[in-house]
């Protein structure tokens, strides 16, 4: 029959193919998909419904077979309502037609017309050289058991209400604790770690050992030892130790008495503390050197032991805890 040849030609071109009095079919775009069981590579192409409502003639298919068979337009239509008359009789008959290179329509339980697409051919002409393949699945026993025994890992720790870490994990959050600390103490004060000016006072004046003396009466007519005790600011803002010392200071043949209330490692810090002093009304200046090479800062001299131990007292009560008597 004519018009069963000239469907599927129309199919490839339009979207929309009536057949007047019976149909028609509809084409709707269907991109590329996976068949999910059977691993199918599907390309691009055009799905078919027909629609049972449409069924006025829009001269497309008679005039397909005009051009074609080269006949007259009513001769067309003529041929088209035998083709309609044919089809209703199959359906009385075996309840079904097919349509060949189209599908196969067919009534269900209810008398419904039911359309049943070829998919052996594509009728989108962009689809065009394309086929399909079946390509199988890659199996990774291996990877699925890893994976399986992490997700089980993990549904143990929700359940049990722990998170697990890896140890490299554990390692980095144990360094990062001291590290995170002592980088927070630095910025905090850093400022005041700038500002520290050293002073030595209270600690040994020799690192040497020969000079170390031990602190036992017969010993105190060269010295005199002070109560320990940590370093603490004085009230004019100068960092003063109150560690007296338990060495043997220089000795020096001029005889008397220092009162020192500062040692420092460089000389400048202890210059700055004798110009203070001195803008206050002491007579300081500096007491030499020891032998670790501190330079000692005495706030004023005595002649005389009694007068010196007095001056000592006083000295400490007005702002340096840890001063102490040197006897040069």
């Amino acid at each position: 029959m004519n018009v069963e040849q000239c469907i599927p030609d129309l199919l490839y071109e339009y979207d929309c193919v009536i057949i007047p009095g019976f149909g028609g079919f509809i084409g709707n775009y269907t991109p590329a998909n996976i068949h999910p069981v059977h691993h199918t590579f599907l390309p691009p192409s055009k799905s078919l419904l027909f629609n049972v409502t449409l069924k006025q003639n829009d001269g497309l298919l008679a005039s397909r077979m005009v051009s074609r068979e080269n006949i007259s337009f009513d001769e067309a239509n003529r041929q088209i309502r035998v083709y309609v008359e044919n089809c209703n009789a199959m359906f009385k008959k075996a309840n079904g037609l097919d349509i060949p290179g189209v599908g196969k329509l067919f009534k269900d339980k209810e008398g419904n017309i039911q359309f049943e697409q070829d998919r052996t051919i594509n009728y989108l002409a962009d689809a065009f050289g394309l086929s399909s393949f079946v390509s199988l699945p890659v199996q990774r026993k291996k990877i699925h058991k890893r994976i399986e025994k992490k997700f089980t890992k993990y549904i143990e720790s929700q359940g049990s209400g722990k998170r697990i870490l890896s140890r490299t994990y554990k390692w980095a959050a144990m360094l990062a604790i001291p590290i995170g600390a002592a980088a927070i103490l630095g910025i905090t004060n850093f400022d005041k770690i700038q500002r520290i000016p050293f002073n030595y006072s209270g600690f040994l004046n020799s690192g040497s050992s020969s000079e170390v003396s031990s602190p036992v009466p017969e010993k105190r007519n060269r010295i005199t030892y002070g109560s320990i005790r940590g370093p603490q600011w004085n009230s004019r803002g100068l960092l003063q130790s109150g560690i007296s010392p338990l060495v043997n200071p220089i000795h020096d043949e001029s005889g008397g008495f220092a009162i020192i209330v500062g040692a420092f490692k460089i000389k400048g810090n202890a210059e700055r503390l004798i110009d203070q002093l001195i803008q206050d009304g002491n007579m300081a200046s500096l007491a030499g050197q020891t032998k670790s090479g501190l330079y000692r800062v005495s706030i004023k001299e005595y002649q005389d032991r009694e007068q010196a131990m007095v001056g000592m007292n006083n000295t400490r009560s007005k702002g340096f805890p840890g001063a102490w008597l040197l006897e040069k």
